[in-house]
């Protein structure tokens, strides 16, 4: 697996693990944090959480830290990522673990998919999406099966999704790797294209 894609499947797993072990009254240290990731076989220094802090609140994920005299503590704050959108995000590991191979239908979820992209986004847009044969079951699950399907070539095809554009979608788009890309429209292409080069920044050499 590229670095790229470790990275990508790293900062998922921080959001489940933000999501699913804290909150206000249960907090986690650095080495804890860290211990968690590499349960998932993800190893990370403690340099590098730092900036994938920043880029997860960039994104919308409120993360807080709490200084006592003798260590700091990290939990989710305002929990705009409730269970379903987690569940969408467990849908990205998997399809990525499995490298498509598989389709993971366990979870239904059309009629979340604009709170959660929407609820803290601003003006709703028509997106088109370009991906591959193998991510129709992703897409199918998160925006309906009345979406249009419009076959590229023998391996892709492109689809017309509404949602407002907004740094939790940019991201999930980006946990699809190349499977899924933005075809347009321009200032969607253009939002994508500022997230990816906040993204190389943080973790340029």
């Amino acid at each position: 697996m590229s670095e790229v894609n470790k990275q990508r499947l790293k900062l998922l797993y921080l959001m489940k693990i933000f999501s699913e072990d804290t909150d206000d009254e249960h907090m986690l240290t650095l080495p804890q944090i860290i211990g968690k990731l590499k349960a998932y076989g993800v190893d990370v220094e403690r340099k590098t959480l730092y900036q994938d802090f920043v880029l997860l609140r960039d994104f919308g994920f409120d993360i807080v830290r709490v200084k006592t005299q003798r260590n700091h503590y990290y939990h989710i704050g305002n929990r705009e990522f409730e269970q379903p959108e987690l569940k969408m995000m467990q849908i990205s590991v998997v399809d990525k673990k499995r490298e498509g191979k598989e389709q993971f239908k366990a979870f239904d979820m059309p009629r979340y998919t604009k709170s959660l992209f929407g609820m803290y986004g601003g003006e709703e847009v028509r997106v088109t999406l370009e991906a591959e044969n193998q991510m129709v079951g992703i897409l199918i699950d998160c925006f309906g099966k009345d979406i249009p399907i419009k076959p590229v070539d023998e391996n892709h095809f492109r689809t017309i999704v509404n949602v407002a554009v907004s740094g939790r979608f940019l991201g999930w788009i980006m946990a699809l790797d190349e499977g899924v890309r933005i075809v347009g429209p321009a200032k969607v292409l253009e939002c994508m294209k500022q997230k990816i080069g906040l993204l190389n920044k943080v973790y340029k050499d």
